[in-house]
């Protein structure tokens, strides 16, 4: 099996407001993940506040070999996306490269996500 073949990467939905959380927990156990994040401009008390925000809330895409799959499954702060046979849905690396670029060149990544999903569902 050649090494691309042993990584997939499943896209998670995360508790809310628990995205910087579950960001930190998957970088300690070494799972790559992709959470896009955007600059936000705030007002507090007539003072302006920059905030890097999730781009698409309460949503990750996580990498992990088929080996660490469990240790995915397991985690109580997200839950794996699936399709109508309860099976998690997947991306190899090049759909994955795909998705980033329809995400970085989106105004409205949320919509983005949502179509993969459907597509991916219906597959």
């Amino acid at each position: 099996m050649s090494e691309k073949e042993k990584y997939k990467w499943f896209i998670a939905h995360v508790a809310y407001r628990n995205d910087n959380n579950v960001k930190s927990l998957l970088d300690i156990a070494g799972l790559e993940c992709y959470m896009p994040f955007k600059t936000v401009v705030r007002t507090w008390k007539g003072e302006k506040k920059e905030f890097q925000v999730p781009a698409i809330p309460s949503c990750t895409f996580v990498r992990v070999a088929q080996s660490d799959f469990i240790m995915l499954q397991m985690m109580k702060e997200i839950s794996l996306m699936a399709d109508r046979s309860d099976h998690p849905l997947s991306l190899s690396d090049e759909q994955m490269e795909i998705v980033r670029q329809k995400l970085d060149a989106s105004d409205n990544p949320g919509a983005v996500v949502l179509e993969l999903i459907e597509e991916l569902i219906n597959r």
